[in-house]
Order: C-alpha cells, then sequence, then structure tokens
C-alpha cells in the first residue's frame, strides 16, 4: 500500500524537476548577447550611417579614416576631417532595438586633447568619461593615451552616446573596435527564490489533498 510519505516523496521529486527548469530559465533569461564592429568592412572616406543598423547602431557625423600607429588596412572610425570647423557635428553613437547594458571600444584623440564620451539611457544621463589628454590648462592635462580603452555601462540600458573633443575639433575623435552587449535583467534573489520553492509548495498541497482524501473514503 501507498503511504502518505510515498506520495510525498514521489511529488517532491516532480516539484524538484520542476524547480530546476525553473532555474534554468531563469539563468537563460540573463545571458548577454555581445556585438563587435571594427569597422573593417567599409572602404576608407565612407560615411557611416545605417550600415550596421541591423546590429542595433546608428552612426551621426562618423567616417572611415586610415588609422594611424595601427596597420592601414585596419580603418577606423572619425568625425569628418576638419580642424576649425566649430559649427562640425560630433561623433553619435545611436542603438536602436534593444539597449546595450555595456559598450566598449578604443578612443584616440589625433591632436592628444581629451575626448568626453557621454552616455544617455531611458532615463537620461547614464554614464560619462573623460580620456585622457591636453584640457586647456597644464594643470588640467594629462598624457594622452593612443588607443585607450573606454567601457561605458548602465543597467538600464543606454541609447546614445556623444563624444566630443576639447576645442570643439571634430575632426580629432577617432574610435575602433566598437563592442556593447545587451543583458537582460536577473531576476530578484525573492523572486527566484518564489520561482524555485512554489513548485514544491504546489506538491506539499497536492500529497496533502491525496492523503485528506484517501482519509475520508477509508474512514
Amino acid at each position: 500500500m501507498t503511504t502518505w510519505l510515498q506520495h510525498v516523496s514521489r511529488s517532491l521529486r516532480q516539484a524538484a524537476l520542476l524547480t530546476a527548469f525553473a532555474v534554468a530559465g531563469f539563468a537563460a533569461s540573463g545571458s548577454a548577447s555581445a556585438v563587435l564592429i571594427t569597422f573593417d568592412d567599409l572602404p576608407l572616406d565612407t560615411p557611416v550611417t545605417d550600415q550596421y543598423l541591423s546590429l542595433g547602431l546608428l552612426v551621426e557625423g562618423g567616417q572611415i579614416r586610415e588609422s594611424f600607429g595601427t596597420p592601414a588596412e585596419s580603418p577606423i572610425v572619425s568625425a569628418p576631417y576638419a580642424l576649425n570647423d566649430l559649427l562640425g557635428p560630433d561623433l553619435y553613437l545611436r542603438f536602436v532595438g534593444v539597449l546595450p547594458t555595456t559598450v566598449s571600444m578604443y578612443v584616440t584623440a589625433f591632436f592628444g586633447d581629451r575626448i568626453a564620451l557621454t552616455a544617455f539611457g531611458p532615463g537620461g544621463l547614464a554614464d560619462f568619461h573623460l580620456t585622457e589628454g591636453w584640457a586647456g590648462l597644464e594643470e588640467n592635462s594629462t598624457d594622452p593615451i593612443p588607443r585607450e580603452f573606454v567601457q561605458l555601462s548602465s543597467p538600464t540600458g543606454i541609447s546614445l552616446i556623444h563624444l566630443g573633443a576639447f576645442y570643439f575639433r571634430r575632426g580629432d575623435i577617432y574610435i575602433d573596435n566598437l563592442s556593447f552587449s545587451s543583458e537582460a535583467a536577473l531576476s530578484e534573489p525573492s523572486a527566484l527564490a518564489l520561482a524555485g520553492g512554489f513548485p514544491l509548495w504546489l506538491a506539499w498541497v497536492r500529497a496533502r489533498r491525496r492523503h485528506n482524501i484517501k482519509g475520508l473514503r477509508t474512514a
């Protein structure tokens, strides 16, 4: 004769399997999808606009330029070269679709100036980074770093990055190897515990119900 404890044991085994599937589902929902754009597929002097739209990127004020300090066959993106064009556009990176939570790139200032990278998201200002370089006064300046690695992040996503060089020289900015990833929000520990605990609780209730019904029938 099957006892009440055997019912509970069987139900708990089934619930444990359901819990494992639930935890696996939560883990999968938090996985990240990464995109790397090297710009090597575009010829020199090509304006960069919507060529990478399918990857979730729009560029404003960008153009492919020959790299310096690296092999010439590895082009990089810069704003159109115009040394004293104060009215020219800065460089903008717009992200569409699923917004990335992390964006990284290599940034170089052709004239050694500091470059400000300002990231915006659904809630406004999301992150900010100022590269090393010249900032107008000796006490405010540092030695520029060619191909300085910059990473911006926001848990709510990044929709726009503005790159502006000191003195507003729009031809001063060079970027390469743009990478961005979108990571789904992970469940809170309490929610994950609830997802895992609910099947166990349900199994306990069902076992108790079967036991009570059987007790009534044999009474």
